[in-house]
């Protein structure tokens, strides 16, 4: 190879016998060497490929590298280990991950006001976070190779040291899956059910990434802007970060463990990017799905990045990328550069039936879709039930926000074995069906549900009216092996897709600059964050039944005020009357008789509203009994206990409202009568 020097070689050597180095010309217009993985197990393969061993193993001809025209484009690469990053990881390695995500950086596992006195007094944090900035010191290109080994190293010794609980807890979710074929018995799964959940905090307790010391350093970098301004962490570090963001590093957006954005942190890395590119315009593009749905690895495939790919969750909260555009690229479409926006798997088989892990799944959806131009949902076969619940609810909740100003459109993307249009069609129609519904809630019940602006829904409307959802991709690999190769439709169809993004791009009437995007970025996850009614709800038939039962409970109030208004006139009416022929000029005993009476009748008057069997002859207390009854009726019939019986709760405690609240009036009246 041409430019090599003596070391190199010594080194490749090394790592290679010598006496094994063949050079060989690859001819791919000869087929006798083809293997077809899907038939690998055949004998006839089988036989084929050992030949090809045995024929490689005694090639004994020689090849001069020098005669390829190759010249300087072909060259040994430079290994990513370096010293800084190999120190960092000797001190990960000597601490374990466990050790160091728990007892060490502390600051993001606290959260506490006393941030400084933290980090003064754990020697540990300070040792850790240095050697982090001596590698963000680097230049900028041994600075990525440096963070490149880093993240390799820290990723393999976390995979080493929970591989034992990874596998207890596949065990376990195997014993579930048996329970609950064979016994059926609830107390059972439940209690196994359990005990997978504690397995996998304490996978999560060992389980290191890049994500952690940037979240600490964000921590480190608000304490220092505050005490210590001048100081490098403050004036350096968001600058370098910066460069690193530019070079296409991946950082991490949103916090995948508190939910939360380093605001403090993202602002200034942000503001540096801002100054070196003060017009810099942006086209935002996030991908959505459920967990192992493969979104990582299709962003990978479109814009050759490197999110992090695996069975199971591997991404946590958001990351973001940012993809500069060559000039003659970005003059077509009038953008500069894009934002990639990568999503936790929507979802999580370890977090089923959990409140707040579904109400976080819509909240991650509605911002990362309120935050884009563009989201791409990514679905795996036919099914699509949980992710369009969580979208109908996302659409709702970015409709009652202010802070709404982007204008999201959505393609998606169904991967499938085989394209049957006769098959597939029915899973699209109803997909298309429910972002309807969810519109139609956002346009019709505006009033019910809060309703702030439609308007950002707009452009998902018109795509869906025009049919232009669904993108079906086809399988990853031919073959069912690990090592079959890459297929060329799934190839086909990513270019497919990489130009209908640009289409979409170049048409996009919501141009926005990157200044621009980092304000509305924190503003709308502050609103998001706060937005405490849509996103508990489950699906749109969750919020058609809460609408229709707040009508329902509405009107049994109104029935029961009247009931006490009625009351509280009768009940005046008698204290006015038997009170006719008092004078001030009665005496004391005859005052507090007279008194002790008229509350006599406030008491009897008003609790005859709590028993309306015993009143028949009140008109508006047999409505109050019949709009009852209804209610529990409704009730019944939806069979959700929870909600019976807050319901009945609200009337009671609505009920024992207006009883204080009339009993106090007439009593304050009486008083000022006798005085």
């Amino acid at each position: 190879m041409p430019g090599y020097t003596d070391d190199q070689l010594d080194t490749f050597e090394k790592i290679v016998d010598t006496n094994k180095i063949v050079y060989c010309w690859v001819n791919h217009k000869k087929k006798k060497h083809a293997v077809d993985t899907k038939l690998l197990m055949k004998d006839q393969t089988l036989k084929k490929v050992r030949l090809m061993f045995k024929e490689a193993l005694d090639f004994t001809s020689s090849f001069n590298a020098n005669r390829l025209k190759l010249r300087e484009s072909l060259h040994l690469t430079e290994g990513i280990e370096l010293p800084e990053s190999q120190l960092l990881i000797n001190f990960v390695e000597e601490k374990t991950c466990r050790h160091i995500k728990l007892k060490v950086l502390q600051l993001q596992r606290k959260q506490s006001d006393n941030g400084l006195q933290i980090w003064e007094e754990n020697v540990e944090l300070q040792g850790l976070i240095f050697l982090y900035i001596d590698i963000l010191n680097l230049p900028l290109g041994k600075r990525m190779r440096a963070l490149a080994h880093l993240e390799r190293e820290v990723s393999r010794l976390s995979m080493i040291e929970s591989s034992e609980a990874r596998n207890k807890a596949v065990s376990k979710r195997e014993e579930l899956r048996k329970s609950s074929l064979v016994n059926r018995n609830q107390e059972s799964e439940q209690s196994i059910k359990r005990e997978i959940a504690k397995i996998w905090a304490e996978v999560d307790n060992m389980s290191l990434g890049m994500e952690h010391f940037f979240r600490e350093l964000g921590r480190i970098y608000r304490i220092f802007s505050v005490h210590f301004q001048s100081h490098d962490i403050v004036v350096k570090l968001p600058q370098l970060y910066a460069e690193l963001l530019i070079s296409g590093h991946i950082i991490e957006l949103l916090d995948g463990d508190t939910g939360a954005i380093s605001e403090a942190w993202f602002s200034a890395i942000c503001n540096c990017i801002c100054k070196k590119f003060p017009k810099l315009r942006i086209f935002v593009i996030s991908i959505l799905g459920l967990q192992s749905s493969g979104k990582s690895t299709l962003l990978n495939a479109l814009f050759a990045c490197r999110f992090a790919v695996s069975v199971g969750c591997c991404t946590r909260g958001l990351f973001m990328r940012l993809l500069f555009l060559e000039k003659n690229l970005s003059d077509q479409l009038g953008v500069d550069a894009f934002v990639l926006i990568d999503t936790e798997g929507l979802g999580a088989s370890e977090k089923m039936d959990d409140p707040e892990s579904e109400k976080k799944n819509r909240i991650l959806a509605t911002f990362a879709m309120g935050v884009s131009n563009l989201t791409i949902l990514n679905v795996l076969g036919e099914s699509t039930r949980d992710l369009t619940e969580i979208l109908q609810m996302a659409i709702v909740t970015m409709a009652r926000l202010e802070k709404a100003e982007m204008a999201p459109d959505i393609l998606m993307v169904q991967h499938i074995s085989e394209r049957n249009k006769a098959k597939l069609s029915e899973p699209e129609e109803k997909f298309r069906i429910a972002l309807q519904e969810a519109l139609k809630v956002a346009e019709e019940q505006d009033i019910e549900m809060g309703i702030f602006n439609t308007k950002c829904l707009h452009i998902l409307d018109e795509r869906i009216k025009k049919g232009q959802l669904l993108k079906q991709f086809r399988p990853f690999k031919n073959g069912a092996t690990v090592y079959a190769p890459p297929s060329e439709q799934y190839h086909e169809d990513v270019v497919n897709l990489y130009e209908s993004i640009l289409a979409d791009c170049k048409n996009s009437r919501r141009k926005i600059e990157f200044s621009e995007w980092n304000s509305l970025i924190q503003g709308y996850w502050r609103a998001v964050s706060l937005e405490n009614f849509a996103v508990h709800f489950k699906n749109i038939k969750e919020i058609y039944e809460f609408i229709e039962l707040g009508k329902r409970i509405t009107k049994v109030k109104e029935t029961i005020s009247r009931a006490f208004l009625k009351h509280e006139e009768s009940v005046m009416q008698e204290i006015r009357s038997k009170l006719q022929n008092w004078s001030p000029d009665n005496r004391a005993n005859e005052n507090s008789r007279l008194r002790n009476e008229c509350l006599k009748l406030v008491e009897l008057g008003i609790e005859d509203v709590l028993n309306c069997d015993n009143n028949s002859n009140c008109g508006e207390c047999k409505k109050v009994k019949k709009e009852r009854v209804e209610l529990e009726e409704y009730l019944k019939e939806k069979d959700n206990e929870k909600s019976e019986t807050e319901t009945k709760q609200t009337i009671e405690n609505y009920i024992k409202l207006n009883h204080q609240s009339v009993s106090d009036k007439l009593t304050r009246m009486l008083s000022a009568i006798i005085i």
